[in-house]
């Protein structure tokens, strides 16, 4: 099967289709003796991440 990538630069990848695709990665960090407070501010920093994509933005988690 055959890629329709037509170019890569940096973190963003160039689609034959037209379309462009961001790659990015968030780092894991044990939160489990974290302060609550500590924890919420992560939680809001992604949920502001996530809520300002347009588009048709999909997350892949692995």
């Amino acid at each position: 099967m055959r890629l329709p990538i037509r170019h890569v630069q940096q973190n963003l990848i160039f689609t034959t289709h037209g379309t462009a695709w961001a790659v990015w990665r968030v780092a894991a960090t044990n939160y489990s003796h974290a302060p609550a407070a500590v924890k919420r501010r992560r939680l809001k920093a992604l949920e502001g991440l996530f809520k300002a994509m347009t588009g048709e933005p999909m997350v892949l988690s692995g």
